[in-house]
């Protein structure tokens, strides 16, 4: 029993590093990698300050602005299956804003709903962000952030 699980284990995670580049697509003029919340757990040096359009729960409340991988992990504020959302910590620059909103825009164009923040809260959404690894967030414990977020999307 014990052989088979590290067998599958070995097996995901050596899929996952093959398939990383596979998740990254030129969007307009700029690199977007659609990823979900495990992706960038997994591999977080991969994603390390690229633009991300990650797919997850949304969860703002007291101590807790993040992405989960799914809503039992959001309603148990668990940093370890999450990815910080920050608002203020990291700015990005006019460039990267000037990119982000191409982004937004050519989604917006192909019939993606965008939501506002507070629309967004205890919502599954995909969302588009630069993502910086480490410890994050309320007390550190958070893998990594995401930043550079002013609208999500609703996920379909």
């Amino acid at each position: 029993m014990i052989i088979r699980l590290f067998v599958c284990i070995f097996v995901f995670l050596s899929t996952n590093l093959n398939s990383a580049d596979s998740r990254c697509k030129v969007i307009g003029e700029n690199e977007l990698c659609y990823v979900s919340v495990i992706h960038l757990i997994s591999q977080p040096k991969y994603y390390e300050g690229k633009f991300v359009l990650v797919s997850g729960f949304y969860r703002k409340g007291w101590e807790t602005t993040a992405i989960f991988s799914n809503r039992k992990y959001a309603e148990f504020n668990d940093g370890a299956n999450g990815v910080w959302v920050s608002s203020s910590r990291y700015k990005i620059d006019k460039k990267q804003e000037e990119q982000m909103n191409s982004i937004y825009s050519i989604l917006q164009s192909g019939g993606y709903n965008l939501l506002e923040k507070k629309e967004a809260n205890n919502k599954y959404v995909k969302a588009v962000g630069i993502y910086k690894s480490g410890e994050e967030g309320h007390l550190g414990l958070y893998n990594g952030v995401i930043y550079g977020i002013t609208k999500f999307i609703a996920h379909e």
